[in-house]
């Protein structure tokens, strides 16, 4: 073989060995980045990959080249086993590199076989069932003499309705109902207080204890309101003021709705002094939509 077909052959020898060398150490790239759990953070785990790829298509074509000029330089050497000599040392070398890469990752220890699906969410009925034992417990360890607030929370919606009724009996049966109502309708926790008289729709048995709160509050709502509007935007630009207005008139317009049903009790006075009232600050939506225009609506009626 002359001398410049023997370079022929050990350059295209070198080229196909560096194909090779490419992938295999791509593929072994990637498998270091799962066991070594490499972060893609800035592209890092793409930088190693195509690093050691290049690291590998180089020394591919020097393990081609080396082996080429072996065969070729021996007696009846040819390209072919020149090709499979280095091919061979490829796949020896990304063996034996896969096999030190995987013995000296961090493997986590195997898991035990389970029929049961990993990461389930739990269903609508295993939630429900919790909520119902939290609640269970929570009003178990209540005390029958506590606050009047502490019983609210278990009056809610999505409270299980044979439990609202039991604490609907135990708040009606309350000695000192009318007062602790009062109490709360008054407070300076809207929240709270529009919780309490909220509450006269689901005991309508027991309304007659919100007449004395409720008739309490309207005045208190007219004060209160008189207060708020007299707050500039640039006091309060988040408008709080009138979302505690809001929320406290939404309990007490409920209650006293009902309560003018039962007993012919009549806030159409407060209803327009609270419309008259709203109408002065133009500028709060919540006063214009959720007070003016609801306290116009049933003040007519």
């Amino acid at each position: 073989m002359s001398a410049s077909r023997t370079l022929a052959v050990v350059f295209f020898t070198g080229l196909l060995s560096a194909a090779a060398g490419l992938v295999l150490v791509g593929w072994l790239a990637g498998q270091c980045i799962r066991w070594y759990r490499i972060s893609s953070f800035e592209g890092g785990s793409a930088y190693f990959a195509i690093m050691l790829a290049l690291g590998g298509a180089i020394a591919g074509f020097v393990i081609g080249a080396v082996c080429a000029w072996r065969v070729g330089s021996a007696p009846g050497g040819t390209f072919v086993r020149g090709l499979a000599l280095a091919l061979a040392v490829d796949l020896a070398l990304v063996a034996l590199a896969t096999g030190l890469a995987y013995a000296a990752a961090d493997h986590p220890p195997p898991r035990a076989e389970s029929s049961a699906p990993e990461n389930q969410p739990p269903t609508e009925a295993q939630r429900a069932e919790a909520r119902e034992r939290r609640e269970a417990r929570a009003l178990a360890a209540l005390p029958a003499d506590a606050p009047l607030e502490a019983w609210l929370p278990f009056t809610r919606v999505e409270v299980a309705e044979a439990r609202r009724a039991e604490v609907r009996s135990r708040i009606a049966a309350r000695p000192d109902l009318a007062a602790e109502l009062r109490a709360l309708a008054l407070g300076d926790d809207e929240a709270l207080a529009a919780e309490a008289l909220r509450l006269v729709a689901e005991m309508p048995d027991a309304a007659a204890a919100w007449r004395d709160a409720v008739r309490a509050t309207g005045p208190d709502l007219i004060a209160r309101l008189r207060q708020g509007i007299a707050v500039s935007a640039a006091d309060d630009p988040s408008y709080l003021w009138a979302a505690a207005i809001s929320t406290r008139f939404s309990g007490w317009l409920q209650a006293a709705l009902i309560l003018r049903k039962r007993f012919g009790d009549d806030v159409s006075a407060e209803l327009r002094t609270l419309r008259d009232l709203a109408r002065q600050r133009p500028d709060s939506y919540v006063m214009q939509r959720d007070i003016a225009r609801v306290a116009e609506f049933y003040g007519r009626q």
